[in-house]
């Protein structure tokens, strides 16, 4: 199945990310910060589908990740996902990043089981 890179600094959300990712046959990786992330990405030889957390801890993570990603054609080759509460609950700068760099937004879902297909589509997309 498609990896997945779970960026997340909190080590809870993303322990149980991982579990629940897994349980489904993703193969998952974890960054808990911005260098780590980069690093990750720009060294992979295939291409991740990277998920993003947008809770208010996070998104200073997630809109530094992102700006590499606007300005980086290497990063740009992966697929991104921000689970938020909407995109109208986000500050500006990352409403124009989520859009620039083309972000799949997982706009208040209802659980899990309708986000699971969605990166099983995009999985099968990418192969």
């Amino acid at each position: 199945m498609k990896p997945v890179l779970v960026v997340e600094a909190d080590g809870t959300y993303a322990s149980a990310l991982r579990h629940l990712l897994q349980g489904s046959g993703f193969t998952v990786s974890i960054a808990q910060d911005e260098s780590n992330a980069v690093h990750i990405l720009q060294e992979s030889t295939f291409t991740f589908l990277v998920f993003l957390l947008g809770y208010t801890s996070s998104l200073p993570l997630v809109c530094a990740l992102l700006t590499h990603v606007l300005n980086n054609a290497t990063l740009r080759r992966h697929r991104y996902f921000l689970l938020s509460g909407g995109i109208e609950t986000l500050l500006p700068p990352l409403q124009h990043l989520i859009l620039a760099c083309h972000v799949t937004l997982f706009d208040r879902p209802s659980s899990w089981n309708t986000i699971l297909p969605l990166l099983e589509q995009a999985a099968c997309e990418e192969t």
